[in-house]
């Protein structure tokens, strides 16, 4: 099992806590289903969501 190394990430004044890759979702993906006349299914925004979590890896 691998462990996430605190001590170091800390050091490299890097986040280690849920709150801050939590509220970036939300900004990315709120930002894009929130523009002006947008209207969603839940299907369409799954696929959104979809796109983005593929493309942010690369």
């Amino acid at each position: 099992m691998k462990w996430m190394r605190y001590a170091l990430f800390r050091e490299m004044d890097l986040f280690v806590g849920s709150g801050v890759v939590e509220a970036g979702c939300g900004s990315v993906v709120g930002e894009r289903l929130k523009l002006a006349a947008m209207r969603w299914s839940v299907a369409g925004v799954g696929s959104v969501i979809t796109i983005r979590c593929h493309r942010s890896r690369r």
